[in-house]
């Protein structure tokens, strides 16, 4: 099947704003909103390679909910000035990339998403709704999927149901009841998620529950008789339009390649030129690649050189992965893409305390940023330590790792977006692998604390007497060798004493 990808333009560009930090251009215009949905539809383009494509806004003006229940959505606070200020550049944008677009008076995007979709499915599609609202869950059924990029998650049935314990079928009448805070819509008083989902998944629905309203008991039982307007109220306003009347066929949703001509004048105006390559990439489908040899700076999702802050870091460190090639370059990953870090050595930097670490090798990554005030920093995952824990052997490269437990070789690796995959992957095995270990504690109380220990030590240095340590070095070597003889004659078997699984065996 053909894909189509419909994309919820005001939520992902909201979204792009906090997930981005501030940048401005160099006429002092605020972009980072900007950059971030950029950045999403390039990782779209690249890696999910549509046929199809629509973008769907909401308008100023009022849609017919607020006709219904007039407090609907009266909640939501003014838009911040810095990203109003962007939304005449996102409409060029847009239109520069020559994308279909939908909107239309009275209805929200969730309308127009919503009846795309019907129109998709009915057209034999395969459909992916773009967006992080959770509305859309009511849409979800064979071939209909929602995908929030920002998390890089997909759901299908299933997934709806395993996130809010009710089917896509029952999702509107599960909001009736829970209301949702975000857009005022009220709900029954005192029913929260937990109860809402009871409720539904006892009776089926929001008329089985009026039906059987004798069957609840204690306060819920009042709580339903006294809201019940307000439960069908919400309903209607939480219900997706799915026949809104536009026109469109399928050539109108094709992707048509981009206007060049007014594509550049506008990444010249914002000051995009790290976007300029990645574009043309998209445009001519071809992917560049990255030498792990040589630890180029050609990442195929967008080749960005950026100035190294605490403040950009921390971005990755709380979320994603940070990987160190050859000890030469840098790359952190985020859900908008792989980015190279571009750091002078010779430069010491601070680190903010209340920021986490996940990467590979995370010793040699602090080295390159030259840290100076690692004191007990906070690690969520060190991927070479806990491989080394679970199998140990060398585990210091990490395309040694990824073929000792995943079985990918490096020539089959051509990207740095492919090598974050990969890790991704390797980051699940390992830490399920983890659960079903008995010596995890080996991993908490000794190998990532002495990461900063052994960080410190040779970021400082010590002096020894070499000749007493060689000689002290061999004593060690030789009544080691004797330890070990003595417990394969206790065990009356050999194995690996440097294993802690062999050894909790």
């Amino acid at each position: 099947m053909k894909k189509i990808y419909i994309i919820d333009v005001s939520v992902m560009f909201f979204r792009a704003y906090y997930a981005v930090r501030p940048l401005t251009s160099p006429q002092g215009l605020p972009v980072n909103a900007l950059y971030g949905y950029l950045s999403m539809l390039i990782k779209l383009l690249k890696d999910e390679k549509p046929d199809y494509l629509a973008l769907c806004y909401d308008l100023k003006e009022p849609s017919f909910r607020k006709d219904l229940y007039n407090e609907y959505k009266s909640n939501r606070t003014e838009m911040p000035e810095d990203l109003v200020k962007q939304i005449p550049y996102l409409r060029k944008l847009n239109e520069a990339l020559n994308f279909s677009s939908f909107e239309k008076v009275g209805y929200e995007a969730d309308d127009l998403v919503g009846t795309i979709s019907e129109w998709s499915i009915k057209h034999e599609l395969e459909v992916y709704i773009v967006s992080g609202d959770k509305d859309f869950a009511q849409l979800v059924r064979p071939h209909l999927y929602l995908f929030d990029t920002m998390k890089n998650i997909k759901l299908d049935e299933d997934g709806v149901l395993k996130k809010w314990g009710v089917r896509p079928d029952q999702f509107c009448d599960y909001l009736a009841l829970i209301g949702d805070s975000s857009d005022n819509v009220p709900g029954v008083s005192g029913i929260g998620p937990k109860g809402g989902q009871k409720l539904i998944s006892e009776y089926g629905s929001l008329d089985n529950v009026y039906n059987n309203i004798e069957n609840v008991v204690g306060k819920t039982k009042e709580k339903l008789i006294n809201d019940k307007e307000k439960a069908y109220l919400s309903k209607k306003l939480v219900t997706i339009v799915r026949d809104v009347a536009v026109d469109f066929n399928l050539e109108d949703l094709k992707l048509k390649g981009f206007d060049q001509e007014k594509l550049q004048g506008i990444l010249d105006e914002l000051n995009f030129k790290s976007f300029q390559k990645s574009l043309l990439t998209v445009s001519n489908s071809k992917e560049e690649t990255l030498d792990t040899d040589k630890g180029s700076a050609n990442s195929d999702i967008e080749p960005i050189e950026v100035l190294l802050s605490s403040e950009f870091l921390g971005r990755f460190a709380n979320q994603d992965n940070y990987l160190l090639i050859d000890k030469g370059s840098l790359y952190a990953s985020n859900q908008q893409g792989v980015w190279q870090i571009k750091h002078d050595s010779d430069k010491e930097m601070e680190w903010p305390h209340n920021y986490k670490w996940k990467g590979f090798d995370l010793k040699s990554i602090w080295h390159f940023l030259n840290i100076k005030n690692i004191s007990q920093p906070q690690i969520e995952l060190d991927s070479m330590l806990l491989a080394y824990v679970l199998k140990p052997k060398n585990c210091t490269d990490i395309h040694t790792v990824l073929k000792d437990i995943l079985g990918v070789e490096k020539d089959s690796i051509s990207s740095a977006r492919e090598i974050f995959e990969e890790i991704n992957k390797l980051n699940e095995k390992l830490e399920s692998d983890l659960k079903n270990f008995d010596q995890a504690s080996v991993l908490y109380h000794f190998e990532y604390p002495l990461i900063a220990i052994l960080y410190k030590m040779e970021r400082v240095g010590f002096l020894i007497n070499s000749k007493e340590l060689n000689q002290f070095s061999e004593e060690l070597a030789r009544e080691i060798q004797e330890i070990e003889l003595e417990v394969f004659k206790i065990s009356g078997d050999k194995f690996d004493l440097a294993s802690p699984k062999q050894l909790s065996e």
